[in-house]
């Protein structure tokens, strides 16, 4: 899943169709930091916002760990779980994770796709205002406020951009 999207945001049918339908094992993980991965409060909380703006103007960033980063954690989980290549899907957040590992492990997937991201390349189109204001729009905390700001969040970012002449 994407930035701040727990496993659970792949819903529970879906996943069931494509494990029918294919034969294949459907495997949802939470990536660092989020849900029932390993947390790092150690490392602090990153401000999203500030990354984003530096990342978006071409600027390095200071991280505590990288997509690279997460991109070994889903080599490891293949390893533990004995699987030598699989079809990965990555949305957004996740997208980003499938293209470091199609880039240093490309020996480790069958197929890959990517849902709602990009390369980063900063000459392409930015995120719809609404989106952006989501993305930067502090996570909540509780579970109540949670659920408005994911559909918000969900709406906002399948919209599409818009694009100038």
């Amino acid at each position: 899943m994407g930035l701040s999207a727990q496993m659970v945001g792949w819903d529970d049918a879906f996943c069931a169709r494509l494990a029918e339908a294919g034969r294949h094992r459907v495997i949802r993980f939470d990536n660092r930091d989020i849900g029932h991965s390993t947390h790092l409060p150690h490392l602090g909380v990153p401000d999203i916002q500030a990354l984003m703006l530096q990342a978006m103007a071409g600027k390095p960033l200071q991280v505590p760990y990288t997509l690279r980063d997460m991109a070994a954690d889903c080599i490891g989980l293949l390893d533990a779980l004995g699987i030598e290549r699989a079809h990965v899907v990555g949305t957004s957040m996740g997208g980003a994770i499938g293209q470091e590992l199609a880039i240093h492990h490309p020996q480790r997937m069958r197929s890959f796709t990517s849902i709602m991201s990009t390369t980063g390349n900063p000459a392409l189109p930015p995120p719809t205002p609404e989106a952006m204001a989501v993305l930067f729009a502090p996570t909540p905390t509780t579970f109540e406020a949670y659920l408005p700001h994911y559909k918000k969040e969900g709406v906002a970012c399948a919209a599409r951009p818009r694009l100038s002449a």
